[in-house]
C-alpha cells in the first residue's frame, strides 16, 4: 500500500510470497551495523546467489500477470516534467551535489534517507497542468 512503500519488499504478498533478500534502513546511522549482521547471517557469495533467485523468482511471477497496458488508452499521465538547464545551470548542480555529498554522513541530512524521493501524482492527459487539451 501507499503508506507502507517497502511492504511488497518486506514480507511478498498473497500472490507472490517471497521475501526479498535486502537490507532494510529505518536508521542511517545503523547502516554499517545493519550490513555486518546481513553477511554475518549468510556469506556474501550466499546472499548474492539469494538476490539472484529472487530475482529469476520475481521475474516469473511478473510475467504471469495479465497487463494488457498496451490495449489500455492512455488516459493518466506523470505530473513530474523534466526541465532543460543550461550549461551555466548545469555546473551549478554539480557542484551543489559535490558539495552536499562530500559530508561523510551526507544520507542524515535527506528526510527519510537517499531513497526517499516524495511522490509523483497523475494528471489526466493535457497540459503541463493537467488540463485537458
Amino acid at each position: 500500500s501507499c503508506d507502507d512503500r517497502l511492504r511488497f519488499w518486506r514480507d511478498g504478498s498473497v500472490d507472490f510470497p517471497h521475501r526479498a533478500p535486502f537490507v532494510f534502513v529505518d536508521d542511517w546511522a545503523r547502516l554499517p551495523s545493519l550490513l555486518y549482521e546481513f553477511l554475518r547471517a549468510a556469506p556474501l557469495d550466499q546472499r548474492l546467489s539469494d538476490l539472484r533467485d529472487y530475482r529469476t523468482t520475481l521475474e516469473t511471477h511478473l510475467r504471469t500477470l495479465p497487463l494488457q497496458l498496451h490495449d489500455q488508452p492512455h488516459s493518466l499521465r506523470s505530473s513530474c516534467t523534466q526541465t532543460a538547464l543550461s550549461p551555466p545551470q548545469v555546473r551549478d548542480q554539480v557542484q551543489a551535489a559535490k558539495r552536499y555529498y562530500a559530508s561523510a554522513s551526507w544520507y542524515d541530512l535527506h528526510l527519510g534517507g537517499p531513497g526517499d524521493h516524495g511522490t509523483c501524482t497523475k494528471a489526466p492527459l493535457g497540459d503541463a497542468t493537467g488540463r485537458a487539451s
